[in-house]
């Protein structure tokens, strides 16, 4: 196995629908490489697990700020490449003071662009058509009222719009996770 640093080495055991218990180990290394040995009365399985991407890929990135109004929204960019991906973009506000942020926005919306190109909007996670798909990620909004965008995008730039769907202002979070 590769270098690395081990951030779990654990036993289970493990019962046939046979009947026959085997005993298990694995061990996982921080650069998401992984080892086990599966024994059992008659033989051992071994295995080795290696992380095959080429290059490291984010899986999330957001920004937090002071949302203001007019020229002053929240603006946020990122780049897909080199293949298509299917991501979910949230614009999160009065559920961040169940964290303690003073003054946030109370209703946001999401405005998706690439170039000058609009390609998405939503205002209220819960009247987008394909909701099921933004509860189904397991990270919807907390609030009824924020912002969520489930949605494949081809390799290209593209600009997410943070704002209050009343003009008003307020403390707001922009999320872009990878969801593929």
């Amino acid at each position: 196995m590769g270098k690395g640093r081990m951030l779990s080495d654990t036993t289970f055991n493990y019962t046939e629908s046979t009947g026959i218990i085997r005993t298990g180990t694995f061990t996982l290394l921080d650069n998401m490489q992984m080892s086990g040995l599966l024994e059992g009365p008659q033989n051992t399985l071994g295995f080795i697990a290696t992380n095959s991407r080429k290059a490291n890929h984010m899986v999330n990135i957001s920004t937090r700020g002071f949302v203001g109004s007019g020229d002053n929204v929240m603006i946020a960019g990122f780049i897909i490449v080199p293949n298509a991906k299917t991501v979910l973009i949230r614009g999160i506000g009065p559920s961040l003071s169940d964290d303690g942020v003073p003054d946030t926005l109370l209703d946001p919306i999401l405005i998706l662009k690439e170039g000058q190109t609009t390609l998405a909007t939503n205002d209220n996670w819960q009247s987008n058509a394909n909701f099921n798909d933004i509860n189904l990620t397991g990270i919807p909004p907390a609030d009824t009222r924020e912002a969520a965008l489930f949605i494949r995008l081809e390799p290209g730039t593209y600009t997410v719009i943070l704002a209050d769907a009343d003009g008003a202002t307020g403390n707001g979070l922009i999320e872009v996770y990878e969801v593929d």
